[in-house]
Formats: structure tokens, C-alpha cells, sequence
């Protein structure tokens, strides 16, 4: 196996963390129903249903969770469904926001992941792992 980069360690376990302290912090949202009153306010600001909102912070947890997950794995895909997800959800978030410079801070943070994400160490991580290559040449 290679030696996975400290960076994507890091990363991962991040998305790992955050999502999981979320979801519990989001269902004591919803079992507020004053802050869950003001919340759903300020989600109908946004031309996005708060129904369907609320399903993209969900799925978002759970995808977050997976791909931190695979990420510290050595799954490519894992990692370029993190890059595709966040990238979206920071287009939609700029695009539906009615305080754009909120949205400041998680595209910065945004851009710092995807650095560290495709640096040369964390590219060679995430590229064929060094058992499956070596199972191939040995059927060969």
C-alpha cells in the first residue's frame, strides 16, 4: 500500500468529523421549533424548496461521511465525488444566497482541500494502489 499523505489524513477525517457532529446538531435544529422557525425563513429566501434543501444538507452529510471514508481508502472516486459535490453545492450556494459574503469563508476553505487534494503525494496516493498493480503482473 502506499503511504497515504498526511494532508488527505487530515482532510478526511475533517469531513468525517464535521458530518457526523452535524446530523445531530441538524435534528436538534428540527426539534426546535423556534430556531427552526427562523431557519426555515431564511432557507425561503432562496428560490430552492426548503423540502429539497433540506435533502441537500442530508445527503450532503451522507456523502461526506463516504467520501471521507474512501478518501482514506486511496478511492479516486471518492475523492472526485468530494471535488464535484462541494464544487456544486458552492456554485448553488453563491447562486441562491441572499448574503453572498457568507459564502466567502467555505469556497476559501473549498479551494485550500482542493490544493492539498492534488498535490504530486496525494495525486500517487490516489492512483492505482500498489497490491492491485502487483496482483495484475503476477496473473501475467
Amino acid at each position: 500500500m502506499k503511504q497515504r499523505p498526511l494532508s488527505v489524513s487530515i482532510i478526511s477525517w475533517f469531513l468525517i468529523v464535521s458530518a457526523l457532529l452535524s446530523l445531530p446538531s441538524q435534528v436538534m435544529l428540527m426539534n426546535n421549533p423556534k430556531a427552526l422557525e427562523m431557519t426555515e425563513k431564511i432557507m425561503a429566501l432562496s428560490p430552492i424548496p426548503v423540502p429539497i434543501q433540506y435533502f441537500i444538507l442530508y445527503a450532503g452529510l451522507l456523502i461526506l461521511i463516504f467520501t471521507g471514508v474512501g478518501m482514506l481508502r486511496g478511492s479516486n472516486g471518492s475523492r472526485w465525488l468530494y471535488v464535484i459535490w462541494a464544487g456544486v453545492g458552492s456554485i448553488i450556494g453563491l447562486a441562491t444566497s441572499p448574503i453572498k459574503l457568507v459564502m466567502a469563508p467555505s469556497i476559501l476553505f473549498y479551494f485550500i482541500i482542493l490544493f492539498f487534494l492534488f498535490r504530486p503525494k496525494a495525486n500517487d496516493f490516489f492512483s492505482k494502489q500498489e497490491g492491485i498493480d502487483e496482483q495484475v503482473e503476477n496473473d501475467i
